[in-house]
């Protein structure tokens, strides 16, 4: 009997919880898709590029930090059972700066 009542007393605070981690899952991809079209925008993919490795370990450093707010992101959406995308152009900024640092 207990379990059920606090079942009851949880779960709008569970659901607004709910609610709030989907808004900043939302606001993340907005914002990895804008990083995303910057990084395309700046990252020294010519041989010209002046300070490029400087460059490439700034944008190293952003999507370091990036990936950081993806995987608490993916910690907390765990706990509440709420599903999660693959931020594929976070994927695809850190595979392309690996390639960039290889050469």
């Amino acid at each position: 009997k207990q379990s059920i009542a606090i079942k009851q007393e949880v779960a709008p605070l569970q659901a607004s919880e709910v609610n709030i981690l989907r808004r900043k899952l939302a606001t993340f991809d907005v914002s990895q898709h804008q990083f995303r079209e910057n990084f395309r925008k700046t990252a020294p993919f010519t041989i010209e590029a002046k300070g490029s490795y400087a460059r490439i370990d700034r944008e190293n450093a952003q999507i370091r930090e990036m990936e950081e707010q993806m995987n608490s992101l993916r910690e907390a959406a765990g706990l509440f059972e709420v599903g999660v995308s693959d931020f594929k152009q976070l994927k695809a900024c850190r595979r392309e700066i690996a390639l960039l640092k290889s050469l």
